[in-house]
């Protein structure tokens, strides 16, 4: 255990570099070139450096949601000899892959760069195999040992020792751990290519996408339709590889990642269509103006409610539907219905003009000279009007049909002196009222 804990006080960190893989013959113009980080920082969960490549620096980061630091040597270092060019042993990472399920390691790069490299050191030891997922499709570019490549996103390192490419154009990498490590050394760099390969493609079909590929002579993918020209047709998602080889025989390895989606087609089979299937069960845009016509205002499907004069959702048959609209169609009007029946302003002047004084629809009532309400066909109509048609007046009819004041000297003229109504009775000479004709008239005067 002592020997054991000597050894991986020395171990590597694991380098992971982003570039296009050259495969090199070893001589002349074919040999490939990598450049690897320098680390210049480890803090907690997060260390950082550059690299330099072609006169450009290009900022590096690596982040891990559990803690880990650096170790100033890759641990057996002598590991990488046998690599095609010579591998720096500096200061890089020292990381324990966190303790259990879960950690997420990530390496990012301050731009896109081609074909990331990651050399991993001393991953897992004897007895105690370490397992790792890569978020990328790798290629093994040397195999120091202890390593079982699992397929092109998993590794299990048993103390291993490997360098991995991730052919094609990317920004950042994550690798995924489920096992405590005492500590494994990586490190990252790129490849730089040998030759511009370029590639046109539409990443993305419903059933089947055509890539083409230029910048070679030669032209040999991992999978597809067509693995051996430079114009392949895949029918399946995928990450495939490319490898590229020039007039000089000088290789490229690059990627393309394929997408094929069966059910991109919309409603209206239109491939990478926006139609949808709407409330109403129709299909059609979005911005379709009958899209969801079969809703109504409140949402309803098949709903009958309208928005109403007054700007309101409600159903015709709703009371308050347009309530704010007067009887003559006003919107916030004040025109009602009089007691007449009839649409008119409260200020009109026919407003309830067939109600009478009394307040009876249609009735005969009238205010009489008197300022009372009464019926034309009432004993008391007018009964403060005398005879002579004075309002409080006290002329009245006289016992000889005259209408006269009592005080007027005419009053009652044709009643003689005993109350008879045109009689002839007057008061003779002795003060007696008789009529002329009796023989007692004038009987207290003597012959002389």
């Amino acid at each position: 255990m002592e020997i054991l804990n000597k050894i991986r006080v020395y171990k590597f960190f694991v380098t992971l570099f982003v570039s296009i893989l050259m495969i090199t013959d070893g001589t002349g113009q074919c040999e490939q070139d990598y450049v690897w980080a320098i680390w210049n920082d480890f803090s907690g969960t997060s260390a950082t450096g550059t690299i330099m490549q072609s006169s450009q620096t290009i900022s590096v980061e690596m982040t891990a949601n559990y803690n880990f630091n650096s170790t100033p040597v890759i641990f057996n270092h002598s590991k990488f000899d046998a690599f095609s060019r010579p591998v720096p042993n500096s200061t890089v990472p020292r990381t324990t892959w966190t303790a259990g399920l879960g950690g997420e390691t990530t390496m990012c790069f301050s731009e896109v760069v081609s074909n990331p490299v990651l050399l991993l050191s001393s991953l897992g030891s004897p007895g105690a195999p370490v397992s790792l997922g890569l978020s990328l499709p790798y290629i093994p570019i040397f195999d120091g040992g202890g390593m079982n490549f699992i397929n092109d996103t998993t590794i299990i390192g048993e103390e291993g020792y490997a360098i991995l490419l991730f052919p094609g154009n990317f920004e950042c990498v994550t690798i995924y751990s489920s096992t405590y490590e005492y500590y494994t050394n990586i490190t990252w760099g790129l490849n730089p290519p040998l030759f511009t390969v370029s590639i046109d493609q539409d990443s993305m079909a419903c059933e089947s996408t055509t890539v083409i590929a230029s910048g070679g002579n030669d032209y040999q993918w991992s999978g597809g339709n067509m693995p051996d020209s430079s114009m392949n047709t895949f029918v399946e998602s995928g990450s495939y590889f490319l490898t590229v080889t020039d007039t000089a025989e000088c290789t490229v390895v690059t990627s393309v990642e394929i997408f094929i989606d069966p059910d991109c087609k919309d409603c209206a089979g239109i491939p990478y269509g926006t139609s949808i299937i709407d409330d109403c069960g129709i299909c059609l845009e979005p911005t379709d103006p009958n899209f969801n016509a079969c809703v109504d205002c409140a949402g309803t499907i098949n709903g009958t409610s309208i928005i109403d004069d007054c700007g309101m959702c409600l159903e015709p048959t709703d009371p308050n539907f347009n309530a704010c609209v007067d009887c003559a169609g006003t919107i916030n009007g004040t025109s009602v219905i009089d007691d007449c029946g009839m649409c008119l302003e409260p200020t009109d002047p026919n407003f309830n003009a067939c109600v009478d004084c009394a307040g009876t629809i249609n009735g005969t009532s009238i205010i009489d000279d008197c300022g009372i309400c009464l019926d034309p066909t009432d004993p008391n109509l007018n009964a403060c009007v005398d005879c002579a048609g004075t309002i409080n007046g006290t002329s009245v009819i006289d016992d000889c049909g005259i209408c006269l004041e009592p005080t007027d000297p005419n009053f009652n003229a044709c009643v003689d002196c005993a109350g008879i109504i045109n009689g002839t009775s007057v008061i003779d000479d002795c003060g007696m009222c008789l009529e002329p004709t009796d023989p007692n008239f004038n009987a207290c005067v003597d012959c002389t």
